[in-house]
């Protein structure tokens, strides 16, 4: 994840400027003049549209660690020169109202799988919070879901909070629930969706 800032920040734009803070743009790519593996990216806008921060995750199973204390293991100065250029090359082209030439700052992130067969990209879990019937949903694993899936899993956690009907192909699972406790969840499959 790479934070920038904004060229023109819309936090405080000037008068009749007709700046607006970014919307979250989503997509995924091939480009291999830029990038050489299929990414998924996403730009989210924080602090009122001044600050943008960019995520960039693909090359499935290049960094597979067992914990996350290991992140920082078996990365060198050079793998994050590396990226930090691809990073600056693609969202400087394509995003010319992000201030690329001095990030505001440079963090790995963790990508968690969650191997079970019963799950996908487009599965949410629900979990029971105290006592008046609150509940918190989340994904049951990062498949890439925020580029992919991201709008669809927004429309069934509302659709699934409001009791109205959830779109085939979309799940949503009870933390806890008698078809999770399953020690055997089927085949560890290594997967992105």
């Amino acid at each position: 994840t790479v934070r920038y800032g904004h060229v023109t920040p819309p936090a405080t734009p000037k008068p009749d400027s007709g700046h607006v803070v970014t919307p979250i743009t989503l997509g995924q790519l091939e480009i291999p003049g830029l990038i050489d593996f299929q990414a998924n990216f996403s730009i989210v806008a924080e602090e009122y549209g001044d600050v943008l921060k960019t995520r960039l995750s693909g090359s499935i199973g290049s960094e597979v660690i067992p914990y996350v204390r290991d992140k920082a293991k078996n990365i060198t100065a050079e793998d994050d020169e590396k990226m930090a250029g691809i990073y600056q090359n693609f969202f400087g082209e394509l995003f010319p109202f992000l201030n690329t030439a001095k990030p505001l700052d440079f963090n790995r992130c963790v990508t968690y799988r969650n191997h079970g067969a019963a799950f996908s990209g487009t599965s949410l879990l629900e979990k029971g919070v105290g006592s008046h019937g609150a509940s918190v949903m989340t994904t049951v694993g990062c498949f890439g879901v925020g580029v992919k899936f991201g709008p669809a899993l927004g429309e069934a956690a509302a659709a699934h909070a409001n009791k109205a009907e959830v779109r085939t192909g979309m799940d949503v699972f009870q933390s806890g629930g008698e078809e999770l406790m399953s020690s055997d969840l089927g085949e560890k499959i290594e997967r992105a969706w």
